[in-house]
């Protein structure tokens, strides 16, 4: 047996898009126009033009009778103006495609919007990411992104081995009480660590404050912790604290100086040791009102001191008590005016340091006399001290003069 017969493509698409609605003879002009042979239309013929059992080759007569010569070059002129359209087409996105993709080319826009830039090196090296809020990255270590949640838009710097070192970030908005919110920071991290140089504004419930603070970070790398991250954020503040210093190796963001304006409107310098202590603050308040604020008990106590070495280095024997402040008032420009009474807890301290020495005298006048010389190592602490108080007088002088 032969194999069924199959309508040619091009009529299949044909008829299934128009037969139904066609009338005899334009069924014949679609058959014809399909490319069917003579005798596949005679076949067809009884299917397609009924009563036509017997048609013979009248079909293109019967075609160009009802449809005319112009009608079917027009169909024909139609099939290749769609070709040529499609061809073009396909030209000319081949041709934008090709041109976006070439190397060394450089496109130039007057303006563009977009959620978030990444900026890498040609391995792929992370290298700069500007982002507005929604899409703003985690913590990015050696190229490995860790959860770190940031409500901020801005900019993020990463070093040659794709890890985050500073940042220039930016918010603000008004709270549900209607107080603004807000905030910019630009800061430069030590390597695997923290920011340790930062500039910035803040306000929050109507507290302001802007200006530079330097800040000291642990020796080691911050990758002991970000593999701890999860565990850290559990714990209460305080256990949190103390476990960053076991894995890092000592206190993080320490502020050592700080340099602008506080939330009282004063211009300031405070002065921190690397344990956080302030050692020195030099305010000017918003009234024009200068003071240089001290914790005043350790300011007494460290100035005493430098003195009371200072005037026993000088004497050519060793003095007690009562010599030794009117040493100091004759000396000292009242140091110890009206305070005698904190002299000996001082030689006491200096004493069980290792930079004073006594021993006890007897006394003609009254009770036995305990006499105080300076030891070799109170004079190298002594110098020490001198050198640091000069530096910070000057200091001062400095900024006070201006």
């Amino acid at each position: 047996m032969g194999r069924p017969f199959r309508f040619p493509e091009p009529w299949r698409k044909a008829r299934a898009r128009a037969y139904p609605a066609m009338d005899v003879h334009t069924r014949a002009a679609f058959a014809i126009q399909s490319g069917m042979s003579g005798w596949q239309f005679r076949r067809l013929a009884p299917k397609v033009l009924p009563g036509a059992t017997r048609c013979g080759n009248v079909a293109p007569a019967v075609i160009r009778g009802v449809c005319g010569e112009d009608d079917m070059e027009q169909r024909t002129a139609m099939r290749w103006l769609l070709a040529y359209s499609g061809a073009l087409t396909v030209a000319v996105c081949a041709f934008l495609l090709t041109g976006a993709a070439a190397p060394g080319k450089r496109a130039s826009f007057e303006e563009i919007d977009v959620q978030r830039i990444n900026v890498r090196e040609p391995d792929g090296t992370l290298r700069l990411v500007v982002s507005n809020r929604t899409r703003f990255p985690g913590l990015i270590f050696r190229g490995k992104e860790h959860r770190h949640p940031r409500e901020v838009a801005g900019m993020l710097f990463y070093n040659d081995e794709g890890t985050e070192n500073g940042g220039l970030v930016f918010g603000g908005s008004r709270g549900p009480d209607g107080k603004p919110r807000a905030g910019g920071h630009f800061s430069f991290d030590q390597y695997e660590q923290d920011q340790v140089a930062t500039f910035g504004q803040y306000e929050r419930d109507g507290i302001r404050w802007a200006g530079v603070t330097v800040l000291d970070q642990p020796d080691g790398s911050s990758e002991p912790m970000l593999e701890n991250l999860e565990e850290l954020n559990a714990l209460p503040a305080d256990e949190r604290q103390k476990r960053q210093v076991e894995l890092t190796g000592g206190p993080a963001n320490v502020a050592r100086v700080f340099l602008g304006k506080d939330h009282e409107r004063s211009s300031l310098l405070s002065l921190r040791d690397a344990e956080g202590r302030v050692r020195l603050v030099l305010r000017v308040a918003a009234d024009g009102a200068a003071q240089l604020k001290k914790f005043q008990k350790e300011l007494s106590a460290g100035t005493v001191s430098l003195v009371l070495l200072a005037v026993l280095a000088r004497a050519s024997e060793p003095l007690y008590g009562y010599l030794i402040a009117k040493r100091l008032e004759q000396v000292g420009g009242g140091v110890l005016s009206g305070k005698q009474s904190a002299l000996y807890p001082v030689l006491r301290n200096l004493e069980g340091a290792g930079l004073l020495e006594s021993h006890v005298e007897p006394s003609d006048a009254g009770p036995p006399r305990r006499c105080y010389r300076i030891t070799g190592a109170g004079r190298e602490v002594l110098a020490q001290w001198a050198a640091a108080w000069r530096a910070t007088r000057d200091s001062v002088d400095s900024v006070l003069e201006e």
